[in-house]
């Protein structure tokens, strides 16, 4: 789908909650009358992630705020109940941007956005804001008709016509919008979020429980400055203590062939290196020497290049999918490969060729692995 006037209308449906945990004991009479009094937009966009440059943000339209309460028909915003609030915020915001570009890609460059929600009780306790936010996938751009049904089903809750906030200067990062002002409509400011320090991000990052590496990203995403994504010092520390923090760099950065290697602990991080990298035999090799597992993410090539496949399958863990399952048809059939993979993890044998499913020695290797025993 393209745009016209460079208009990119998005749908945010932040269905995951992160930070602290709220009751209806944490809002004040005010905040639980009207959610807005307690609640601010932050809109994160990375331009780096868009493959033309000096893209800006020049106008944002606000259609819809994600927190006011749902009509009885429709899925949109909070409402209290018994001693918690539910539902799940979809704010509907267009943007229009200074050029052109890929609807995909700007999805892409928008989705770290969130509703944060901090009554003043837990303000005074210092106490962690909650946190609304799309950690799915689910954020998507939204046709002028699509736009149209939502304003109408929302009925009231749609703001018509929809609050305005221009960028002088053009809107490259963080914007937060309080949105007890939308209620009045009364003009916004921009803020830059406060942040810890980044020696104190780093030593907390080294504190989350080991073998948690699917955490780091959220914890960065939640903690560090958008700005640290295109730090490279930062980003290297920040891999070195856990890899899985590769996943919160820049696009650019995840097309540096350092950084790209230093996360070769996490195998998954091949998967969100740029594809020029899923293709370097070198860097490959670094991955699939750590976790055979890597070779998924490997280009096609490389997929069919027999060393590699080798080194994969020879550094496969016992359990999950099996390396040999994204081996080239014909490396399945090589008998030193698909022996190598069954002593590593039996359900290799569910990729071998035909003729190697009934090979005795195989079919042994694999049956001493399923019951604990490696083969040598």
């Amino acid at each position: 789908m393209t745009s016209k006037l460079n208009k990119y209308t998005v749908h945010f449906q932040l269905s995951s909650g992160d930070g602290g945990e709220l009751s209806t004991a944490d809002f004040n009479t005010l905040e639980r009358k009207d959610l807005r009094n307690c609640s601010s937009l932050n809109i994160c966009f990375e331009p780096d992630e868009i493959s033309i440059p000096d893209v800006k943000i020049t106008k944002m339209l606000i259609h819809y705020d994600g927190i006011t309460d749902r009509p009885k028909d429709y899925q949109f915003g909070f409402k209290f109940k018994g001693d918690a609030f539910q539902g799940s915020p979809s704010p509907i915001v267009t943007f229009e941007l200074n050029k052109e570009v890929d609807p995909e890609e700007f999805r892409k460059s928008i989705w770290m956005s969130s509703i944060c929600i901090f009554p003043e009780k837990v303000r005074e306790r210092n106490g962690e804001a909650a946190f609304q936010q799309d950690n799915s996938g689910h954020t998507s751009i939204i046709s002028q008709m699509r736009l149209q049904i939502y304003i109408k089903q929302l009925s009231g809750a749609a703001i018509v016509p929809p609050k305005e906030i221009s960028f002088s200067d053009g809107l490259e990062g963080f914007y937060e919008l309080e949105l007890k002002k939308l209620i009045g409509l009364n003009k916004s400011s921009q803020k830059t979020s406060k942040k810890k320090t980044n020696k104190e991000i780093l030593s907390a990052l080294k504190r989350l429980k080991k073998g948690s590496r699917d955490d780091a990203f959220s914890f960065l995403k939640k903690n560090a400055d958008k700005k640290l994504k295109s730090d490279r010092e930062f980003i290297l520390e920040a891999i070195k203590i856990n890899p899985n923090s590769f996943l919160f760099a820049s696009k650019k950065l995840r097309s540096d062939r350092e950084i790209t290697i230093a996360a070769a602990a996490y195998p998954h991080a091949l998967r969100e290196a740029d594809k020029s990298l899923r293709s370097d035999r070198q860097i490959v090799l670094a991955y699939i020497n750590n976790n055979g597992a890597a070779l998924w993410h490997a280009d096609k090539k490389l997929q069919s290049d027999r060393e590699i496949v080798l080194a994969a399958v020879r550094n496969d863990p016992c359990y999950g999918i099996p390396s040999l399952a994204f081996a080239d048809k014909k490396l399945q059939s090589d008998r030193e490969i698909v022996l190598a993979a069954v002593s590593q993890n039996a359900e290799a044998l569910n990729y071998a060729s035909e003729e190697l499913k009934s090979d005795r020695e195989i079919v042994l290797a694999a049956e001493r692995i399923r019951e604990g025993e490696k083969y040598e």
